[in-house]
C-alpha cells in the first residue's frame, strides 16, 4: 500500500514537472484553430465550406477513438499522445474563431477599413485579432484540462505514454492498479 502511495505522488510530480507536453498540445491544437478559423471566415464561401465541412468531419468521429487511432498511428508513446491531441482539439475552438471573425466583418469599422481600400491582411491584423485574443486565450487555457484528461484515458486504454516505463504518468499508475486488483480478484 505504501508503494501505490510513492508512485501515485511521483507520477503526480513528474506529470507537474513535466507538463509541457500539454502545452506543445495546446499550443498545436490553438494554432490550427486559430489559422482556419480565420481563413474560413476571410476567404470566401469555397473556403469556408471546405473548412466547415473538414471540422464536421473530424468532430464527426468519436473523440476518443479518433485519440487512439493517431496515437496509434504515430507509434504510441510521448510523440502519439501530443500528435493526437493536437490534431483532434481544434474543432470547437476553430468554430468559435470562425463565427467571431463573421461578426466582425458585419462592424462598421470594418466596412470602412474595406472602403478606404486597407487590404484583408491588413484588416485582419490590425482590427480583428485584437478582438478575437480573449476568446483565443480562453479557448487556449480551456484546452489544457481536456488535454490532460484524453491523455490520462489514452493512456490508462494503453496508447499512451505505456510503452516508456520510464515516464510517469497517474493514468499508467491506475492502469498498473487496475491490473494488480483485477489478479488480486482472480486469486481469491
Amino acid at each position: 500500500l505504501l508503494n501505490g502511495f510513492k508512485e501515485v505522488n511521483e507520477a503526480s510530480i513528474f506529470s507537474l514537472e513535466k507538463g509541457d507536453k500539454c502545452f506543445v498540445e495546446r499550443n498545436g491544437s490553438s494554432i490550427i484553430a486559430f489559422v482556419l478559423g480565420t481563413l474560413a471566415a476571410t476567404m470566401g464561401k469555397t473556403v469556408d465550406s471546405i473548412i466547415t465541412w473538414v471540422i464536421d468531419l473530424v468532430m464527426g468521429i468519436p473523440h476518443i477513438l479518433l485519440l487512439i487511432l493517431i496515437s496509434y498511428a504515430f507509434g504510441k508513446g510521448f510523440k502519439g499522445v501530443v500528435i493526437g491531441v493536437a490534431l483532434t482539439h481544434w474543432t470547437s475552438l476553430a468554430r468559435l474563431i470562425r463565427s467571431e471573425v463573421l461578426q466582425l466583418k458585419e462592424a462598421t469599422y470594418i466596412k470602412v477599413a474595406e472602403k478606404l481600400g486597407k487590404s484583408k491582411f491588413e484588416i485582419a491584423w490590425k482590427h480583428m485579432v485584437p478582438h478575437l485574443l480573449p476568446q483565443f486565450l480562453v479557448g487556449l487555457i480551456l484546452l489544457f484540462p481536456h488535454a490532460i484528461l484524453h491523455e490520462a484515458s489514452i493512456t490508462f486504454l494503453g496508447f499512451g505514454f505505456f510503452i516508456n516505463l520510464m515516464i510517469f504518468s497517474t493514468s499508467r499508475t491506475l492502469n498498473f492498479s487496475s491490473k494488480i486488483l483485477a489478479a488480486s480478484v482472480n486469486c481469491s
